[in-house]
């Protein structure tokens, strides 16, 4: 036992022990003319009795004990556990009569927190076991007496910091605020030591200074949190986690968005730089967790290898306006972000491609960031475990599933897709990406090449592709994903051109085959009466050619259409795939047998740059377009 912790123990059996003591002899018969005068319970006579020859002895049979105890692997009564420990003296005293303790008990002096009411007892409760880490690094205002402290702890801990005076009169939101603000705690983001001696991790804690390298990174995290950001409480996965416990581990990955975003200050680390200019080479900017670690965070602040201050995001404030819409009319919400100086901005968008408007947009709330962009960003970066790439992004993409190391990349990202579409309203971004085949991809890589052009980052929204609710429920099927398509014809260029007129034709697109390289040209018509009239045409079998050629219409699958009114709207920007039935030479386009439909390509890109935001088609029109809209499983 060191010295710290039988101080501890000691003060700790004196503030028990005491106002027992003080009952009993108000009780003693005869003893009251001669009692000593009494002396009040405070720090100076702790520290005495704890000094004192007294409280070394009793130090000094409780080391006894704990040590015979250890011995016997605790195989006796705590009886002749005790008496076997007792030197002749303790047994002496054990030996001599008792004084008698009354029944009733006078109470002990009231505690520090006796004066608090249930509601702020609640609220620090709730706070600390809902809002805050499961363990933390407790400290003094320098960052000194480090300690690792549980939950329970800290609530304790909270609410003898709330004083009578600080408490009284404060509404519940009031005090609320308060328990936010005692409980305060800074989080540190960091990369891991390679090699050894690496971090110090939860089970070295005890023996963390033969780690110099290691317990240096904590001391000086403490240091910089007490002093530069005002906290007593700090966060760091190193120690901080049991990972024995696969409960803890669990609830720690699942929670740890919500720790970072909830910190007062984030303190990044970055173990490769010394001065600003060299921030994009860090490898803090390539790894997994730090992804989260980044766009997470209200308040960070940089910090480089010596642990000296480089940036933080308390530069040009922005302020976003957001608009809904409320029974009386329409309302407007302003929120302030921060931002990081220019100078910082423009390494961390060199690191990782990520913009100042998607760093505010994170500030107001990180969901704003569509789903293929925090996919195509954590398919940059690099994990020990590969299935990290997953849950390293459950947070960020509000959804939580359990943690299977082992499972594999794949099946960790299928479960992750599979939660979004379950949990989510709008969740069409999950099909934006370069698969060739599928409209769920088979490796997060694939979101690399994602289709930017439904982003509205400069409007500080999300995806446009979010903009209303699919007409029917989207859901991941052992047959594929049933999904709504709006089917629009498209004309293979190379046997239609001759039979559609100048003025008809508005785009065209290029796909590939099933068993061919390359693609072929397919031709998009215009919404006007050309078009109507070549599909009114095709119907008799004038504008089609004599003989029947495999995929020689096509369709496109619109995905990102709405009922709108009494028929659908689809914007100037289309996330489609190419579907056709093999060997189709039907004469009513709209009218076709959806079953033989064969899927050609994955999710598709197109603009239609020319042309308005929106195109609106009544459920009289898709005929005379020969447009149809159907649900389809697709792979």
């Amino acid at each position: 036992m060191s010295d710290a912790q039988g101080r501890a123990l000691l003060i700790g059996l004196v503030g028990f022990i005491w106002p027992l003591l003080d009952a009993t002899c108000a009780v003693v018969k005869d003893s009251r003319e001669s009692r000593q005068p009494r002396v009040d319970f405070d720090e100076s006579t702790v520290e005495h009795l704890c000094s004192g020859v007294q409280g070394q002895e009793l130090l000094s049979a409780l080391g006894r004990f704990v040590k015979e105890f250890t011995v016997h692997d605790g195989d006796f009564t705590v009886k002749e556990g005790i008496e076997e420990s007792m030197t002749a003296g303790d047994k002496a005293v054990q030996d001599q009569e008792l004084i008698p303790v009354p029944q009733q008990v006078s109470k002990a002096e009231p505690s520090t927190t006796e004066y608090l009411s249930q509601t702020i007892i609640n609220q620090v409760h709730q706070h600390v076991f809902n809002e805050m880490p499961i363990r933390m690094l407790a400290f003094d205002s320098e960052g000194m007496q480090l300690r690792l402290v549980e939950r329970s702890e800290i609530a304790e801990q909270i609410k003898s910091r709330i004083s009578e005076k600080d408490w009284a009169g404060l509404t519940e939101y009031e005090s609320r605020d308060l328990v936010k603000e005692l409980g305060k705690y800074a989080i540190l983001s960091h990369t891991w030591f390679r090699g050894q001696p690496g971090d110090v991790v939860y089970d070295d804690w005890s023996k963390r200074e033969s780690n110099a390298r290691g317990n240096s990174k904590i001391v000086k995290f403490c240091e910089v949190a007490a002093r530069s950001h005002g906290v007593v409480y700090g966060w760091m996965d190193t120690v901080c986690i049991d990972k024995s416990s696969s409960t803890e581990l669990d609830e720690s990955i699942r929670s740890m968005y919500r720790w970072y975003r909830q910190s007062h200050v984030c303190i990044t680390y970055l173990a490769d730089t010394s001065h600003i200019p060299d921030m994009h080479r860090d490898a803090w900017f390539t790894r997994g967790w730090t992804l989260q670690e980044l766009l997470a965070p209200k308040n960070m602040a940089f910090y480089n290898k010596d642990w000296t201050f480089l940036t933080q995001n308390d530069g040009p404030k922005e302020t976003i306006t957001e608009t809904g819409r409320v029974e009386a009319g329409v309302f407007s919400i302003k929120i302030t972000c921060n931002t990081f100086p220019e100078v910082a901005q423009s390494q961390i968008f060199q690191a990782t491609s990520i913009e100042t408007g998607e760093l505010s947009m994170c500030f107001k709330d990180p969901a704003l960031i569509p789903i293929s962009r925090v996919f195509q960003l954590a398919s940059r970066r690099n994990v020990t475990r590969e299935e990290d790439k997953v849950y390293s992004l459950m947070g960020l993409l509000g959804t939580s599933i359990s943690v299977a190391y082992g499972e594999g990349l794949p099946a960790a990202f299928k479960r992750l897709v599979r939660e979004i579409m379950v949990i989510k309203n709008n969740f069409l971004d999950v099909f934006n990406h370069s698969e060739a085949h599928q409209l769920i991809p088979s490796s997060i890589s694939k979101y690399e090449n994602r289709f930017p052009l439904f982003d509205q980052t400069s409007l500080r929204k999300s995806t446009e592709l979010h903009a209303f609710r699919s007409i029917e429920p989207i859901s991941m099927t052992h047959l594929g994903i049933h999904v709504p398509v709006f089917l629009v014809p498209a004309f293979r260029r190379s046997i239609y051109r001759e039979h559609i007129l100048s003025g008809a034709c508005a785009h065209s697109i290029n796909v590939a085959r099933p068993g061919y390289d390359g693609t072929f040209e397919y031709l998009l018509l215009e919404k006007n009466d050309i078009s109507a009239k070549f599909i009114s045409d095709y119907s008799t079998v004038k504008t089609r050619p004599y003989q029947a050629y495999e995929y020689d219409v096509i369709y496109c699958g619109i995905l990102n259409f709405w009922k709108f009114g009494d028929g659908y709207r689809t914007m100037n920007r289309w996330l489609f795939v190419s579907v056709a039935i093999p060997s189709h030479n039907a004469r009513n386009l709209s009218d076709i047998d959806v079953t033989r439909m064969k899927q050609l390509t994955g999710p598709l890109g197109l603009s239609w740059a020319s042309s308005p935001n929106h195109y609106d088609i009544s459920e009289q029109e898709l005929t005379k377009w020969g447009m149809q809209v159907t649900t389809l499983y697709l792979q």
